[in-house]
């Protein structure tokens, strides 16, 4: 029996490693990916030379053509590096499944020197199964009230068929012992039926659910089934509410999408959001012999802003951004760009240095943002007007006090600090702008007196006199930084992205879209320093350091 166990070994490792077939384990020699839902190979530009390759893929005994078809799941994308990757999503038309792995048989001709076609080789991919609905993680279960739990199918349903529908299960609730837990759940069934349950704890800031709708729906019975304060839930028929159709071979492919309407404030023509990107596709592929439930990956991405700059003059002034609300520790050069969300709290810092003058009292007049390096940009969006919140913003900018107990700060009135939730620019269409913005800041320095305090006063409801103006004036000093520091995504992660996201034929993708603020320290303008007498008239006057 021994000898026998040893030869049934040796066969089974001489048939794993026979040549050309790679089960996901050899990624960094080979470019084979198992992702979640399809291989994911990358061809390097040394082995394709300058010709692209001819890729052919086998199907049922056959070859044929692999091309770019979003109806098969298949995706081709070329990198600026000159390598290629090849997307096919495990439930499309070249997968197949044996034993407990996807796999697919791939054949790929290179190009010689001289421009012939050498011998084809063939490849067969290799990917181990997965559940085709993922349950949602403890997290995502445990941190729902019972009070807001939604019934995820019916209440007679085991634990195992309530977890592969994605679904949480409790059997101590006997109300809604199978929920949905706090993430997309969606569900294409045997009777026709596409159900998609939306938390809205699935983005940061929260998604506001209320303003989801099915984005081609005309008819007004396309909204909601269910609602409640944490949860949406659409079920409509696969053939209703703008549903598009279509038939490949025997697989009928459905498409609809779910998208969020972000709130927009506009001011002297510039416009921002605080409100994530909520956009949401849902597609199901259904034949007469299976149903192959929907996977939901979810990505967030979000844009990070640029490192603070220090403005050098006759008064020198730093405007840098803390990492808590204590201000006790800042970013560093190293540590930027900075990741934030819509709706973060910014913790910026304007401070007064190389003084020691203890009657010195900074004062900042204006601070706005811009999306360019640029303080004089058309698109501006007040922060503070005369040192006093902008009163037109929903999420007003809160003014910091200082704690010099706590702080342990020589000068407390060298330092202002303030507080704004992160937004973006967007366009005439409410579409995030892609780039930076910029925070910019204009100050002076006052001298206390006993007939003058110099702090401001900001009244309920205050309203500037410049609020039909630009937040800049021409007879600013500004300090801005030197160039601008570009966090975009890069147009290979887009691609990449993109290539996942039509590579998906059974899954319901939602990319969340967090657009985020790039905060940058620039611009702080040194204004002078006003010097009080008592002997004087109680007049200001400006005194340049």
């Amino acid at each position: 029996m021994a000898h026998w166990r040893m030869v049934g070994w040796l066969i089974l490792v001489l048939v794993l490693a026979r040549p050309g077939m790679l089960d996901g384990k050899d990624t960094e020699e080979y470019g084979l990916t198992c992702g979640e839902d399809g291989f994911m190979y990358t061809i390097p530009k040394s082995q394709i030379g300058d010709s692209f390759p001819k890729l052919m893929i086998m199907v049922k005994g056959s070859l044929h053509e692999l091309t770019e078809d979003v109806s098969c799941g298949s995706n081709l994308t070329e990198h600026s590096d000159g390598s290629l990757t090849i997307t096919v999503s495990y439930y499309g038309c070249y997968v197949s499944q044996m034993d407990d792995s996807f796999v697919m048989a791939l054949t790929i001709s290179y190009k010689d020197d001289y421009g012939a076609w050498k011998i084809p080789e063939e490849k067969e991919l290799k990917c181990p199964i997965r559940p085709a609905m993922d349950a949602p993680s403890p997290s995502q279960c445990a941190t729902i009230d019972k009070r807001e739990r939604l019934l995820c199918g019916n209440a007679s349903v085991s634990s195992n068929q309530c977890q592969s529908l994605g679904c949480c299960y409790d059997p101590s609730d006997r109300v809604n012992t199978c929920y949905y837990g706090n993430k997309v759940t969606a569900q294409c069934t045997n009777d026709g039926i596409f159900s998609v349950a939306i938390s809205k704890y699935v983005t940061l800031p929260n998604v506001d659910l209320g303003a989801v709708k099915l984005t081609r729906a005309i008819d007004t019975n396309c909204g909601p089934t269910t609602t409640t304060d944490s949860f949406l839930l659409f079920q409509f028929p696969l053939s209703a509410c703008g549903t598009t159709s279509k038939l490949v071979g025997s697989i009928l492919f459905y498409e609809n999408e779910l998208m969020a309407k972000r709130a927009v404030q506009t001011w002297q023509g510039s416009s921002i959001t605080r409100d994530s990107t909520f956009r949401l596709t849902i597609r199901c592929s259904l034949s007469s012999e299976m149903q192959i439930p929907l996977h939901i990956p979810v990505n967030v991405f979000t844009l990070a802003p640029p490192p603070g700059v220090t403005s050098q003059g006759p008064l020198s002034l730093e405007l840098r951004i803390a990492k808590d609300v204590r201000y006790t520790q800042y970013y560093t050069d190293g540590e930027y760009p900075i990741l934030k969300v819509l709706r973060d709290p910014v913790f910026v810092e304007v401070r007064l240095l190389q003084r020691v003058d203890p009657q010195l009292v900074l004062f900042l007049q204006q601070c706005w943002a811009t999306p360019t390096v640029n303080p004089i940009n058309p698109i501006q969006w007040p922060l503070l007007l005369n040192g006093c919140p902008f009163p037109g913003d929903n999420y007003a900018t809160l003014i910091s006090s200082i704690d010099q107990s706590a702080s342990g700060i020589q000068f407390p009135s060298y330092y202002k600090r303030f507080i704004v939730d992160t937004f973006t620019f967007t366009d005439a269409t409410s579409q995030p702008l892609q780039g930076n913005v910029y925070f910019h800041c204009s100050a002076s320095v006052c001298a206390q007196s006993a007939t003058q305090s110099c702090s401001t006063v900001c009244p309920t409801g205050f309203v500037s006199g410049r609020s039909k103006k630009h937040v800049y004036q021409p007879n600013m000093n500004m300090v801005s930084s030197h160039g601008p520091i570009d966090f975009r995504v890069s147009p290979e992660n887009l691609k990449m992205r993109e290539s996942r996201a039509s590579a998906v034929m059974t899954s319901v993708l939602w990319v969340g879209i967090v657009s985020a603020l790039a905060v940058v320290c620039v611009a702080v303008a040194a204004m002078g320093i006003w010097r009080f007498s008592v002997k004087r008239k109680p007049n200001v006057t400006l005194v340049n350091m």
